[in-house]
């Protein structure tokens, strides 16, 4: 019997060979999106799932709220990890850790010794931490490897590293030193963790090794590096222990009335969460994902797919006059119902399955094209890939589900009789097709005119963004940092003076960090005015006399920043000078602000507001003075016009000269900035490939339509050529309805498309308008797309002579 409903199948998909090729086209195109948005989603939602007891395992999160405005840190305070076990039921493990800098230098002890600069991923760590997490032991004893001061644990690929040619066996009782200062002796080998995870640290230095800086044992200073993780124990109520964690900190840091910034509960963040919590981020650099992107992808793969089955109706219903004769002979001849069913439901298997094979062949194709937007580390290989496979599996059966059960079911409904009596008539009962063709081709559209609309937006946005002023020189503009732990002022200083001698530089500036930055200062200065006091979170740069005039920010008002080698005047912004109640930025000047809460310093600038950070944030309140202390960014401004490679590798050379042991490590001013909208640039990518699909699929679908409607009515249109229609009116005729679907479509998609975009637009604190001439835009689009796909087939069909048309009748 199979066999039967198999032979069948391929004769009729053999002998419809146009419309079989767009289905497989649509089906094809909507797996291979719905196959590669599930190798992303799959890669992502992976992370850290594989643990034993992950549902038990929480970090401890802080964060800060100061006047209504919140802040956030993924660390804690270094006394919490030693009491809060004790001190707050449920916890059956604490892991405290502290990471260290990317820049960390591992060196072996050896005759000649062998450096290894930049190796991030490496932690001082309680010796709880290998009972959190099961890691496999290949070398040392799990149970005291980390117990005593200067031992540390290697990951494999560190050992390897460190000791090529040793089995981990051996390398128990090697030395190693970190950072020229930490001298240890390996006591462990240990194997990476298996499966994606953001626990990606490979150097395990003891928690007793490390000497705790005394401003971290303040119950109030919290510092990102400083994290605890906790394993509980079974059925704890998390709202429950949060309190408990708050109380412990009260307990220890009462509050003081007179300080506004207060430490709100810490919190428990679920292990499942560490990758997607963009608050709190991950650890070294790890890329942090999306849960509303990734479901968004999802909706944007369903919607695609169900357009490739949208087609796959609309063709099969449309077909049905054509097959009325076979099914009323199937039928005469003894076919059941369920047996038709059976039969059209294979057809449609095959053409799923040929379509999935093809995606097979187009996916990997589809991932090197979007190689930058896609994690590294997602690959294709479904033979070794069983969750691939089973999600092949899954959409083949969905999609001939979907695509093949209503065409299959109309079909096989057909009374014989009527069947063999209406010819090539749809037959008396298939108006509901038509309305349903009508409103699954209005489903397209709206898809269709609502990525379209998306499209439109998002680039706009984006462009707005990327070519709004930010109130500052960006171009030509490199910076770098010096050695953090290097406190010696003379090299900075030394080495500005060098650089400012080379060909191709114009200026050279020192500051905390450069115009625009991920990272901030801030800190709570005071203003009084009379007897009210106005206590504000502030940024601050501390730069020299450069800098000003080196990114052109311009003077509002006093004079720029004098030479000084300390903290004695401030310029503000002039967001800052609005917010402490001057209207001209001339009034400022000379009034005082408290500064660090002993001494008052001076206005002496007023400088015109410019964007820090991204257009996501507002303008905050900042403050700009002298400290040479706080100086550990050079900025360096380029002559304009010249190639700038010769100066920047002079700029290396005087660099290496003074910092031998450091890396050059140098960005451009505005690359930084256009890195704040990766994110933006790859959604704007993403919906704009969402959007050529879906109106590919579409115009597949109405040109599969329009080609079966001119079929059915070429008598019609030779009769109408004979009877005196212009070829314009015959296109005019034939494109009315698509017309009327596409407005239709317009009217469902507009109010959708703008709840979205709205809600998407609130994430910038500087946005673009919703404009009419937009959705206008839109609409006109769609509408001259379906016009040609439809047109382009009803002019072919009208330049046909009457006379071979007709010349059967």
């Amino acid at each position: 019997m199979f066999r039967n409903y198999l032979l069948v199948a391929v004769r009729s998909i053999y002998r419809n060979k146009l419309f079989t090729f767009i289905n497989v086209i649509g089906l094809s195109i909507g797996i291979t999106a719905a196959l590669v948005i599930y190798l992303l989603v799959h890669h992502d939602y992976s992370f850290d799932n594989f643990h034993r007891d992950s549902d038990r395992i929480y970090r401890v999160v802080s964060q800060f709220e100061f006047s209504g405005e919140r802040s956030y840190n993924p660390g804690v305070t270094v006394p919490l990890s030693r009491v809060v076990k004790e001190q707050v039921p449920g916890i059956e493990y604490t892991a405290p850790f502290f990471t260290l800098d990317s820049d960390t230098k591992i060196s072996l002890d050896a005759d000649k010794p062998i450096v290894h600069r930049n190796q991030a991923n490496t932690i001082y760590v309680s010796p709880d931490y290998f009972r959190v997490f099961d890691y496999e032991w290949i070398a040392g004893n799990p149970s005291q490897a980390l117990n005593n001061p200067y031992q540390a644990v290697l990951s494999e690929t560190k050992a390897s590293l460190y000791f090529p040619g040793k089995t981990p066996a051996q390398l128990v009782g090697e030395r190693i030193t970190i950072n020229d200062s930490i001298h240890c002796s390996v006591s462990g080998v240990v194997r990476p963790l298996k499966g994606n995870t953001d626990l990606s640290f490979q150097v395990f230095i003891s928690w007793a090794t490390w000497k705790i800086p005394a401003h971290l044992e303040n119950w109030q200073s919290t510092n990102s590096a400083s994290q605890l993780l906790v394993k509980l124990h079974q059925g704890q109520n998390i709202p429950s222990l949060e309190k408990q964690l708050k109380q412990l900190f009260i307990n220890n840091a009462p509050p003081d009335p007179n300080n506004k910034l207060t430490i709100a509960p810490f919190l428990l963040q679920p292990l499942k969460d560490l990758h997607f919590d963009e608050r709190f981020g991950t650890y070294f650099d790890n890329r942090i994902a999306s849960r509303t992107t990734l479901n968004g992808l999802l909706i944007v793969a369903g919607f695609i797919l169900l357009l490739g089955c949208i087609n796959f109706i609309n063709l099969s219903t449309a077909q049905s006059a054509q097959r009325a004769k076979e099914i009323a002979v199937r039928k005469t001849m003894g076919s059941s119902k369920g047996q038709l069913i059976v039969q059209f439901l294979t057809e449609t298997g095959i053409l799923t399955l040929i379509a999935a094979l093809l995606s097979v062949l187009m996916t990997p194709f589809v991932l090197k094209l979007l190689q930058d937007f896609v994690p590294a580390e997602i690959s294709f290989q479904p033979l070794k890939q069983e969750y691939v496979l089973l999600f092949l599996v899954g959409i083949v059966c969905l999609v001939t589900l979907l695509a093949g059960f209503y065409p299959a079911w109309v079909l096989s409904a057909y009374k014989p009789v009527q069947a063999m009596k209406s010819k090539l008539n749809l037959p008396a009962n298939a108006s509901s097709g038509l309305s349903l063709r009508r409103i699954l081709t209005v489903s397209q559209f709206t898809v269709a005119q609502f990525f379209i609309l998306a499209v439109i937006m998002v680039s706009m946005q984006l462009r707005y963004t990327l070519s709004k002023d930010p109130g500052f020189k960006q171009d030509g503009i490199i910076y770098f940092q010096t050695n953090f732990n290097d406190t010696t002022k003379w090299k900075r200083t030394l080495l500005a003076q060098e650089i400012r001698a080379i060909p191709g530089v114009t200026l050279v500036s020192l500051s905390n960090n450069p115009v625009a930055a991920n990272g901030t200062w801030s800190s709570i200065i005071a203003y009084k005015d009379g007897g009210k006091k106005t206590e504000t979170n502030v940024q601050l740069k501390m730069v020299d006399t450069n800098y000003l005039k080196l990114y052109e920010l311009k003077l509002l008002a006093g004079k720029n920043i004098s030479v000084s080698d300390s903290i004695k005047e401030f310029i503000i912004n002039e967001t800052y000078a609005k917010l402490l109640g001057f209207s001209n930025p001339a009034e400022a000047l000379g009034k005082e602000l408290e500064w660090d809460g002993t001494r008052n310093v001076p206005i002496t600038g007023v400088v015109a507001d410019f964007h820090q950070q991204s257009l996501h944030n507002p303008i905050k309140p900042l403050a700009i003075a002298n400290n040479p202390d706080n100086q550990r960014t050079i900025n360096v401004a380029l002559t304009n016009g010249s190639s700038w490679q010769p100066a920047i590798e002079k700029i290396r050379s005087a660099f290496k000269h003074l910092y031998p042991d450091d890396d050059f490590d140098y960005s451009f001013q505005d690359e930084t900035i256009r890195k704040y909208y990766n994110n933006e640039i790859k959604t704007a990518f993403l919906v704009k490939c969402a959007s050529v699909l879906t109106i590919i699929i579409s115009c597949l679908g109405l040109l599969g339509l329009a080609i079966y409607s001119t079929i059915r009515r070429t008598k019609e249109i030779g009769i109408r050529k004979v009877l005196g229609a212009s070829v314009p009116q015959i296109v005019q005729l034939m494109s009315k309805e698509s017309m009327v679907l596409v407005a239709i479509a317009f009217i469902i998609a507009a109010p959708l498309a703008y709840f979205f975009i709205y809600a998407w637009l609130e994430n910038f604190a500087y946005r673009v308008s919703l404009n009419w001439w937009m959705f206008a835009l839109t609409f006109l689009l769609q509408a001259l797309i379906a016009f040609i796909t439809v047109g382009s087939q009803a002019l072919r069909t009208a330049f046909i002579n009457p006379a071979t048309t007709l010349k059967t009748e």
